[in-house]
Order: structure tokens, then sequence, then C-alpha cells
């Protein structure tokens, strides 16, 4: 018998906690345009024991929900369970400890949906530029990266026209969820982000650049970081 499910609510009113998980190259806290949300971060909700009593996942906005709390105390945790975040760094939370929690206050009846959580690539320097995301295989040809289909290990190359490509240009390769990240980047500059091709499965064989963020099929984009 698998059915011996205890169900329980809170007495009378309760409190709703949540909001987002993004990337926050400026460190301060608040999600401004251009700052994307990221989807797919795991998030535990602790009691005042320290007992972990949900988990969720950030939806393709950044954005996650704990309902129905009765009035207590809670830590918000970022567990990425997945690795989603990568090699990404804690720039923000909504208590300033920077260590991928917060905790907060509920009275049973107001709401807090302010715990939000920021993120950069590591050393980057709050107010310079950041460029990346995903480089992905598009089975579905939904035009946006999908579950599990991240590309791990692609070699992408940063040029700005003061390094020689494929000699000295910064690189990165991306990480198991094809998330690629560059940060520290001068925010009036104009860069170009290059995909090495010859990383892609079986060398690029077969596979067309469908995806790319100006449309030019291929495998590079120019990003001006002043506009």
């Amino acid at each position: 018998y698998v059915n011996a499910d205890f169900g329980y609510q809170p007495t009378g009113d309760s409190s709703d906690i949540g909001d987002t998980v993004f990337v926050d190259p400026d460190a301060d806290g608040v999600q401004d345009p251009g700052e994307p949300g990221i989807p797919g971060v795991t998030v535990a909700l602790l009691d005042n024991s320290g007992n972990v009593i949900a988990t969720t996942v950030s939806d393709e906005n950044g954005n996650y929900f704990f309902p129905g709390l009765p009035a207590g105390t809670y830590t918000v945790r970022v567990t990425d369970t997945d690795n989603v975040l990568g090699e990404l760094a804690p720039v923000s939370d909504a208590d300033g400890g920077n260590d991928n929690q917060s905790t907060t206050t509920v009275d049973g009846v107001a709401d807090d949906l302010d715990q939000d959580f920021g993120y950069a690539p590591p050393s980057h320097t709050p107010g310079n530029g950041v460029i990346g995301d995903t480089v992905f295989l598009d089975t579905d040809s939904s035009g946006t990266p999908g579950p599990g289909e991240g590309l791990e290990g692609m070699s992408v190359e940063l040029q700005d026209g003061s390094c020689t490509p494929g000699v000295d240009c910064p690189s990165t390769t991306t990480d198991e969820n094809g998330n690629y990240f560059f940060g520290n980047l001068n925010p009036a500059a104009t860069y170009d982000v290059v995909v090495d091709t010859s990383t892609l499965p079986n060398g690029g064989v077969g596979l067309t650049n469908a995806v790319d963020p100006d449309g030019g099929g291929d495998s590079q984009a120019n990003v001006d970081l002043n506009t």
C-alpha cells in the first residue's frame, strides 16, 4: 500500500517566498533590463531548524516560488544540484551574505518576493560588461536551448581587434550545460564571439548553425555592449 499520504496546511493565512536567480554584472541585487534570469537552478527552502522542507527549480525566466508558508523564519538556499550555474560566482542576495543563501522571516500574512540571487563570472568587477550564454544542439528546432540540449566542451573565443584570433584572444569552454561566460569586459566596447566549430560533435560534420545572436548563421556574432 503506497498511498499513505499525510497533507498539512497552514492554520489561517500564509505567506509566499520567492523571486529570481539571474545574471547580475553590476552586483546591485536588482534585476535590471538586459540581466537575464537563469532557468533550471535548484533552490531549497529550510525551516528555522535547518531542515529542508521544500525544493523547486527556477523557471524559464529564472523565477522560483515557495507558496503557503506559515509564520516563521526560513532560509532560501541555492543548491544548484544540476550545476546550471557552472563557474558563475554569487555576487548578490537578499541578506547580503553572497553565500548562495538568504534568511528571511514572514508573518504568515505578507509575502516576501524579494529573495533574489545574482551571479557573475568569477573575479568580475561590477560595472563592467558580461557576454555569454549557451551553445546547444537544437534537436527540437525551437530556437532556444531546452533541457539536455547544452553542449559541453565547446571552445568559444572572444575577439576585439586587440588580439590575434586563435593565438592570444580570450577563450573559454562550455560547461556540462553548454553555458559559457566572459566577464570584466569594457562596457563601451564591441566584441566578436566565435564558436570553434571543430569542437562541435564530429567536428561539426552534419550540423548547421541555425541559431546565433546576430542571425548570421556563421558560428559567430558581433556584440556591442554599449547598446
